[in-house]
């Protein structure tokens, strides 16, 4: 990628999504109960600016895995065409960014391991329609923030859930690496990264308004409705996350 583009207008949600100001605040808020501190936002990337800023952060990120971590890029930038189609979010800690997690509709990235058969008999025949995909989620190893993974995924899939109404979601992970504290499906699918010699990996599925309901009690008749009520809840309260 010799000129840096920006994210393609289709998945900017600064101009998708009705009273978005109202929705960060209220993710702010949680983030904040969630996390223990106010000092942390999450926000998409949209612009080139950001994009440059969050190639300069994989770039530190990834650290030690530099080298295999930077085969998957062409170019001065960390940055690919499926990141120029996606929906990107950061956290961001005092101006730097401490964590990014990448949501994507089909072709998904891990289509490229995994045959077509394989993630029908999986996900089901509508799983290139009803699915997103949750990729290159890495955070700042130095980071004192515990759980700071799961709300970035979690404040990723509502927005992402709030414009498309998609409710079921994946991710892909080594199995000593697969966050407990996330609700996913007890089925996964194993397979292998074949660039990545004799690794395993694991597929995982899960419902983000089965999340939405344990965190906040809202539930409606079938996924869709869950998700209007959870708009509904966040524009008119400025909420108390039951629990916390």
């Amino acid at each position: 990628m010799n000129e840096l583009k920006s994210v393609n207008p289709k998945f900017d949600l600064y101009n998708k999504i009705e009273n978005i100001s109202e929705y960060y605040s209220f993710f702010d808020n949680l983030t904040e109960k969630l996390l223990g501190t106010n000092e942390l936002k999450i926000r998409q990337i949209i612009d080139k600016e950001d994009l440059k800023t969050l190639s300069k952060a994989r770039k530190r990120m990834y650290g030690q895995r530099e080298e295999y971590f930077s085969s998957l890029y062409e170019g001065e930038y960390l940055i690919d065409e499926m990141d120029l189609n996606s929906y990107l979010f950061a956290c961001y800690y005092k101006g730097e960014i401490i964590g990014i997690q990448r949501a994507a509709h089909f072709p998904f990235e891990v289509a490229n391991h995994i045959n077509a058969h394989e993630l029908t008999k999986f996900l089901g025949k509508n799983y290139k329609d009803d699915v997103i995909e949750f990729s290159r989620l890495v955070v700042d190893k130095a980071t004192k923030v515990k759980g700071l993974a799961n709300v970035l995924g979690f404040v990723t899939g509502s927005l992402v859930a709030i414009h498309t109404g998609i409710d079921q979601y994946i991710t892909y992970s080594k199995p000593q690496l697969k966050r407990q504290s996330v609700s996913f499906d007890e089925e996964y699918l194993p397979f292998h990264i074949v660039s990545r010699e004799e690794i395993k990996y694991e597929l995982y599925k899960g419902s983000l308004t089965k999340n939405i309901n344990s965190i906040f009690n809202v539930k409606g008749e079938n996924p869709k409705d869950t998700i209007e009520k959870f708009k509904e809840k966040i524009l008119t309260s400025k909420t108390q996350l039951q629990g916390a």
